[in-house]
C-alpha cells in the first residue's frame, strides 16, 4: 500500500453480527465488503464491556470493538490503496453515553480521526432518502432497523434536505441472536428427548449368573448433557442461524449435524410455523418501540409516509407482517440493501464532512439528530432531574440554576424565592400539596412532591437537586451524572461524577451554581458547573466511564493490532476458502438429495461423492485448518463429482 493518504472519509457500521466499510466520491459510494462480511464472530460480555469473539487463526480469540475497527480499517486502506485518517461510525440509536465513547475509542485504536459518530436508523434514512429528488418532498419516514444484536426504531421528517428525527426508540439486547438462542433451545430439547442425553435413566450397569440364578444391576444415571460442550453448542447454533435464514424463504428446512454431541448424530425438521411460534413473543415485542416513537413525535401512525426496512432480521417473513398489519396493511419499503444501508448513509455523510461529496443530492443535506435518553443530575433521594430531555435536538447547550434552597433529609425550605413563582408536580414525581397554599416563604414541602417551574432568570433553578449546597460553609459540592427515563436514579446509566470545589464559605442556601449541560454532534456529553460569586467552575467530559479506555490503554491496543496485521492475509484467505468450500458442499448436498439427479449415479459413485462431502465437512470442523486445506478438500469433492457425472 502507497504512503499516499485519503483525501476522503470511511463509513463504518461497526454491527453488532455484521459489519461493513463504505465511501462515497462524488456520486457514488462503494461498499467495501470483501472480507469483513466473512468474519463469523460473537457479541460477548466481559465486566461489563463488549467484547468480539472471533475464530481467527484457527482459534477463539476475544477482541475489543476497538481492535476490530483496526482491522476494518485495513481492509479499506486495501481496497483505496492509500492510507485512511478519517471515518463517521454508525451506533445503534439507543447507544447511551458510555457505549457512544467507547465508540469513539474504536476509531482511535484504529488511528481514525472520527468525524461524526450517528445513529445507525439516521445513517439509513440518508442512505433511502437521496436521490431521485426525494428529499425534496415533504414526508415522514420510519426507520425500522432489526439487526443481529440491536434493534432501533426512528421517526424522521424530510424535506428540503433537511433530515430531522423526530423520535427514537429501540433495545440494544434485541436482535437476530436472539431468534437463533430461541431455535437452539428448541433443539437442544428435541436432542435430549431423541438421545436422553442429560436426563436421569434407569441403566442396566452389568449382569452376571450365579449357578441358574442371573443378576441384573441397575441404577439412576444422569448422561452428559451438551450444555456444558462449547463446540457443540457452537455447532449447533450455526445450524440454527443457517436454518432461520432458510425459513425466510422457504415452510421448512432439517438440521443435521454429525456427531453432535457424544457420538450421536442430529436430525430435526422445523416449520416457519413453528419457527414463528418459538419466536412470537419477540417479534411481537418489536412493535414496542414502534408505538413509543409515534407517541414521543406526536404522530399517528396514518401520517407516516414511509417504512423503510434495515438489517439482516427484517427478511424475516412474520416479522414483516406483524410491522405491515400494525400500519393497516400497509406496503413496506426494500428498495435498499438492508445489510448495507447503514454504511451507505455513513458513507455519505463522511463524503460530506470530508468535502468528496459532490453530488446535487447532498450540496443541502442537513443532519438533525435527537438525544435519545435524558441526560440529567441526581436530587435529593437519588431521584433523576433531567437537564436535558430525551428528543433533544443536537447539538445542544442547556444550561440550568440552583437556586438557594436548604435540604433537610426530608424536606425542602424556601428561603428567598422569585416573584410570582408557582409550584407544580414534576411529570414523573408525585403531585405535591402546600401546607398553607396562600404563604410560601419559608414553609416546608415535602421534597418528592415538590418541583420550582417559576421564571428562568439567571438567578433561579427549576428543579432541586443534589448539587444545591445544605449545610452552612459547605466547601464541596459533587455532581452525579445520569443518563435514563427512570425516576429513580439506580434505575438510570451513571455517566460519571465530579466535584466542584472549594467554594467560598457561605450560609446554607446562598450559593448560586450554574449548570451547563452540552451535548455534541456525536452525542458525547460535557457537563460544567460554576459558582457564580466566586467565578470557580470544574467540568467533565463524560468520559471515565464503563468503556472509556486510557491513552495508555489505547497506546497498547494500536501495538496489539499491529502484531495481528502480518497475520490478517492468512486470516482472510481461510475464510475466503472456507466460505467457498461450505458454498459448494451446499451445491453437492442439493445435487445427491434430489432423488433424479442421484438416481443417475452408479452406487459406487454416489457413495464416493458422499466419501468426499463427509471428509469435506469434517476438514470444516477442525478450527486449526489452514487455507491450503480447505482448498484440497474442496478440490478433492469437485474431482469426486466430476468423475461421478462423467460415468454415469
Amino acid at each position: 500500500m502507497a504512503d499516499e493518504v485519503y483525501e476522503g472519509a470511511i463509513g463504518i457500521d461497526l454491527g453488532t453480527t455484521y459489519s461493513c466499510v463504505a465511501n462515497y466520491e462524488g456520486n457514488n459510494v462503494e461498499i467495501i465488503k470483501k472480507d469483513i462480511e466473512s468474519w463469523p464472530f460473537t457479541v460477548i460480555d466481559r465486566d461489563g464491556s463488549p467484547m468480539v469473539e472471533v475464530e481467527y487463526l484457527g482459534e477463539t480469540k476475544v477482541f475489543s470493538p476497538q481492535e476490530i475497527s483496526a482491522m476494518m480499517k485495513e481492509v479499506a486502506e486495501v481496497k483505496l490503496g492509500k492510507k485512511v485518517a478519517k471515518a463517521v461510525i454508525t451506533v445503534p440509536a439507543y447507544f447511551n453515553d458510555n457505549q457512544r465513547q467507547a465508540t469513539k475509542d474504536a476509531g482511535a485504536i484504529a488511528g481514525l480521526n472520527v468525524l461524526r459518530i450517528i445513529n445507525e436508523p439516521t445513517a439509513a434514512a440518508i442512505a433511502y432518502g437521496l436521490g431521485a429528488g426525494k428529499s425534496e418532498k415533504e414526508r415522514n419516514v420510519l426507520i425500522y432497523d432489526l439487526g443481529g444484536g440491536t434493534f432501533d426504531v426512528s421517526l424522521l421528517h424530510i424535506q428540503g434536505g433537511v433530515f430531522t428525527v423526530k423520535a427514537t426508540a429501540g433495545d440494544t439486547h434485541l436482535g437476530g441472536q436472539d431468534f437463533d438462542t430461541n431455535l437452539l433451545d428448541h433443539f437442544k430439547k428435541e436432542f435430549q428427548r431423541k438421545t436422553k442425553k442429560g436426563e436421569l435413566t434407569n441403566t442396566l450397569l452389568s449382569e452376571r449368573t450365579n449357578g441358574s440364578k442371573a443378576f441384573a444391576y441397575w441404577a439412576m444415571v444422569k448422561w452428559p448433557d451438551m450444555s456444558n460442550d462449547p463446540r457443540a453448542l457452537r455447532r449447533l447454533r450455526t445450524a440454527c442461524e443457517r436454518a432461520k435464514r432458510t425459513l425466510s424463504n422457504g415452510a421448512s428446512t432439517t438440521v443435521e449435524i454429525d456427531s453432535l454431541f457424544d457420538g450421536e448424530d442430529f436430525n430435526a425438521q422445523i416449520t416457519r410455523a413453528r419457527f414463528e411460534d418459538l419466536n412470537a413473543k419477540a417479534f411481537k415485542g418489536t412493535l414496542e418501540p414502534v408505538e413509543q416513537v409515534l407517541k414521543d413525535a406526536n404522530i399517528d401512525k396514518s401520517k407516516v409516509d414511509e417504512i423503510v426496512l434495515v438489517g439482516g432480521s427484517t427478511r424475516i417473513p412474520k416479522v414483516q407482517k406483524l410491522l405491515s398489519e400494525f400500519f393497516n396493511g400497509k406496503k413496506l419499503e426494500k428498495s435498499i440493501n438492508p445489510d448495507e444501508a447503514v454504511a451507505y448513509g455513513a458513507a455519505v455523510q463522511a463524503g460530506i464532512l470530508s468535502g468528496k461529496a459532490t453530488s446535487a443530492d447532498t450540496a443541502d443535506l442537513l443532519l438533525l439528530d435527537v438525544v435519545p435518553l435524558s441526560l440529567g443530575v441526581a436530587m435529593e433521594g437519588n431521584i433523576f432531574a433531567p437537564v436535558v430531555p430525551r428528543g433533544q435536538t443536537v447539538p445542544t447547550i442547556k444550561k440550568r440554576y440552583a437556586f438557594p434552597v436548604f435540604c433537610s433529609s426530608s424536606f425542602i425550605k424556601v428561603s428567598k424565592p422569585p416573584n410570582n413563582f408557582k409550584f407544580s408536580p414534576h411529570p414523573t414525581l408525585q403531585a405535591f400539596q402546600l401546607a398553607q397554599p396562600s404563604q410560601h416563604l419559608n414553609h416546608l414541602y415535602h421534597y418528592k412532591d415538590f418541583h420550582y417551574s417559576g421564571p428562568k432568570s439567571a438567578n433561579w433553578f427549576e428543579e432541586p437537586s443534589a448539587f444545591l449546597e445544605r449545610v452552612a460553609n459547605q466547601k464541596k459540592v459533587q455532581f452525579p451524572v445520569f443518563q435514563g427515563e427512570r425516576v429513580n436514579c439506580e434505575d438510570n446509566t451513571s455517566l460519571g461524577e465530579f466535584t466542584l470545589a472549594p467554594i467560598p464559605p457561605m450560609n446554607a442556601g446562598e450559593p448560586v451554581l450554574e449548570v451547563v449541560f452540552e451535548v455534541d454532534v456525536n452525542g458525547i456529553l460535557k457537563v460544567t458547573a460554576t459558582e457564580k460569586s466566586s467565578g470557580r467552575s470544574a467540568n467533565i467530559t463524560i468520559s471515565n466511564s464503563v468503556g472509556k479506555l486510557s491513552s495508555t490503554e489505547i497506546e497498547k491496543m494500536v501495538e496489539d493490532a499491529e502484531k495481528f496485521k502480518n497475520s490478517d492475509d492468512a486470516f482472510s484467505k481461510k475464510f475466503e476458502s472456507k466460505q467457498q468450500l461450505e458454498a459448494y458442499i451446499s451445491r453437492v448436498e442439493e445435487m445427491i438429495s434430489d432423488p433424479l439427479m442421484s438416481s443417475k449415479f452408479k452406487r459406487g459413485n454416489k457413495e464416493k461423492i458422499e466419501s468426499a462431502l463427509s471428509d469435506a465437512m469434517a476438514q470444516l470442523e477442525i478450527e486449526d485448518s489452514t487455507s491450503d486445506d480447505l482448498k484440497k478438500k474442496e478440490l478433492a469433492l469437485k474431482r469426486a463429482v466430476t468423475k461421478a457425472v462423467s460415468t454415469r
